[in-house]
């Protein structure tokens, strides 16, 4: 039974990069050395209750050279490293995350 929900899952998988995953940015401009500017949504949380707002409604800008890219189908990421006022920063993205709003290759 295992086996059958992996490979499932797995079908599952493909047809949802074949939909609309790939139109996010083509994997095959992405390298190592390249540098990167990621936008991401911020989700707000309201201090009231403690749930995440539906609506994102900020954005924040990550730039940086890519470091490392793990291709994994929908579990891709991407570690993109920057130096900010004499401190080097690091942070990982997952490329197909519903959080990601644009990425660009520089």
């Amino acid at each position: 039974m295992t086996k059958l929900f992996l490979k499932l899952i797995t079908n599952i998988e493909k047809d949802q990069l074949k939909k609309n995953l790939i139109s996010k940015i083509e994997n095959k401009k992405i390298k190592q050395g390249n540098v990167a500017r990621i936008k991401t949504f911020l989700q707000e949380i309201d201090p009231n209750t403690g749930e995440k707002k539906s609506n994102p409604s900020k954005i924040q800008t990550f730039e940086g050279i890519i470091t490392k890219f793990h291709r994994a189908g929908i579990n891709s990421t991407i570690k993109i490293n920057r130096i900010s006022k004499g401190v080097q920063i690091e942070r990982i993205f997952l490329i197909y995350s519903p959080l990601i709003h644009s990425i660009e290759i520089l």
